[in-house]
């Protein structure tokens, strides 16, 4: 029987889509919950007599979440295209003897949440252009302690508004596809195109403080949210407009916290 101390999520940023550079992998920080996953993509077809299956295009994918460490912060804003681009990993997880590897790794979804209490947390979801097995790996513990959720300071449309937790989401819409190009033995149903659609930001607020500004009015400036943790990191939000306001009215002593949806525009989120 296997546990989970001896498992390991590493990665390599490359410098080529889909293919692995040299050079030693990167633990991936301090991951607290993750999972690798290849659809193989089988087809069942009905058929006279029977049933057809065969295998389509294959489809691997990864998530994670790691508690954020002050180191963490280039592979976080990695996240966000670059004209036109964006970065990709070969990204490698499993126990210490089997893993998977992924190739052309690209962060197709990332969430920052930052709660008073508790450590600040980036979730992350990968997709990726090939997989294949590997004899596994270890890696060392944590050396890094997280970003100090004491340290963080909020301003939300130019007030901190007591803020209890804040949500960044951003989607980058990663496209990928294969062709009939020849990829070589074993990588034949791999995905080998990349592209890149609408990015998306969204942003959910709890707050102790009521913010009534706008509601139902006729039109709903735009506002901006920020949570500073001292010199390591700043979780910048702009140009949000407020999608939806929800407000507890229930029986009980529970504090009384004020939940705001908001969607930016692409470019809305920033990492500094």
């Amino acid at each position: 029987m296997r546990t989970h101390i001896s498992d390991y999520l590493v990665y390599k940023t490359e410098t080529t889509h889909g293919q692995e550079p040299s050079g030693p992998a990167t633990p991936l920080y301090i991951v607290v919950d993750g999972e690798i996953e290849v659809n193989e993509n089988l087809k069942v077809e009905p058929a006279i007599g029977g049933v057809v299956r065969y295998y389509s295009v294959v489809e691997p994918s990864a998530s994670a979440t790691i508690l954020v460490v002050p180191s963490a912060k280039t592979f976080l804003q990695s996240a966000r295209r670059s004209a036109g681009d964006l970065t990709s990993y070969t990204l490698e997880g499993g126990t210490s003897d089997f893993g998977i590897k992924l190739f052309g790794a690209f962060i197709d979804e990332l969430s920052l949440d930052a709660k008073v209490g508790e450590a600040l947390r980036a979730t992350m979801r990968f997709v990726a252009m090939g997989a294949q097995a590997t004899t596994g790996a270890t890696q060392a513990g944590p050396n890094e302690a997280p970003i100090d959720w004491s340290n963080g300071v909020a301003t939300i449309a130019g007030s901190n508004y007591q803020l209890a937790s804040l949500r960044a989401s951003l989607r980058n819409n990663v496209k990928l596809e294969a062709d009939f190009s020849d990829r070589g033995a074993g990588k034949r149903r791999w995905r080998n195109l990349f592209g890149l659609g609408q990015e998306s930001v969204e942003a959910t607020l709890e707050i102790y403080l009521p913010y009534g500004a706008g509601l139902a009015a006729d039109t709903l400036a735009a506002i901006a949210a920020q949570v500073a943790f001292g010199s390591a990191l700043t979780l910048s939000l702009n140009n949000l407009l407020i999608s939806r306001r929800r407000v507890p009215v229930k029986g009980g002593d529970d504090l009384w916290v004020m939940t705001v949806e908001l969607v930016g525009q692409p470019g809305s989120l920033s990492i500094t």
